[in-house]
């Protein structure tokens, strides 16, 4: 709706019903749109559906939104885990109580991509770097991934030695603030978000992907399936896969 206001202005709930009125499924993902359909659909009554992505989330570090959580998930017909530790954690997180008449509609469906498809790509005539080694993660700027890690590394090596980072998000700020603090100004590119990510893949030498934490990272597996090296931080949702 690009009201301007946050993830959790009130006006969407009202927005959100006009729209949800000429659907029968509501899927969400997301923290805020997890609550706001759930209230939108209060006396519209259509079948809702949720996806969890990660096996942490801010919310679930403060006992105070546990409740808001227990209520809104018992208003969906179904839950959809991305990866047996996402589904794990979240079961711990609502607690036995909340889970009675509530399990059955939790399921895990692995996330996956399409292999030969990443691993036929071609590198990008543009991105060529014949005297360079490139590292590239390709992630949003949000607070579970870990680019920071990355950024103070580059500081720490020779100069023929690059990092790209693909995406965007609400932490620009600050890891561009990161690269400057570390000199890195001319070794870190920022690509933004982009539409040919397998090809990017396939003109690095090395792919990483550094999170604090994860549900099942679908990059790493789009980075695996590209052939390439591949790094990533020992986490949940990293480590199974």
């Amino acid at each position: 709706f690009n009201l301007g206001h946050g993830f959790y202005d009130l006006r969407y709930i009202g927005r959100l019903r006009k729209v949800m009125r000429d659907y029968d499924i509501i899927h969400t993902h997301n923290s805020s749109p997890q609550l706001y359909a759930v209230l939108a659909n209060i006396g519209i009554g259509r079948l809702l559906v949720t996806t969890e992505h990660s096996t942490n989330n801010r919310k679930r570090e403060h006992p105070m939104f546990a409740s808001i959580d227990k209520w809104m998930y018992n208003r969906y017909n179904k839950i959809v885990t991305i990866s047996d530790i996402a589904e794990q954690q979240l079961c711990e997180y609502l607690g036995q109580h909340a889970l009675r008449g509530l399990k059955e509609r939790i399921l895990t469906i692995n996330n996956g991509v399409d292999v030969q498809y990443f691993y036929d790509a071609r590198p990008l005539p543009e991105l060529e770097h014949h005297d360079k080694f490139v590292t590239v993660m390709v992630a949003g700027f949000r607070e579970a991934k870990d680019q920071d890690t990355v950024i103070k590394a580059m500081a720490l090596l020779p100069s023929e030695y690059e990092f790209w980072l693909v995406g965007d998000g609400v932490r620009r700020q600050e890891l561009e603030e990161l690269i400057k603090k570390e000199q890195v100004e001319n070794r870190v590119r920022l690509l933004g978000i982009r539409s040919d990510v397998p090809n990017i893949l396939k003109s690095s030498d090395v792919i990483v992907m550094s999170s604090h934490w994860e549900g099942l990272s679908l990059s790493n597996i789009e980075g695996m399936s590209s052939g390439k090296p591949f790094i990533a931080s020992e986490v949940d949702g990293l480590r199974e896969v």
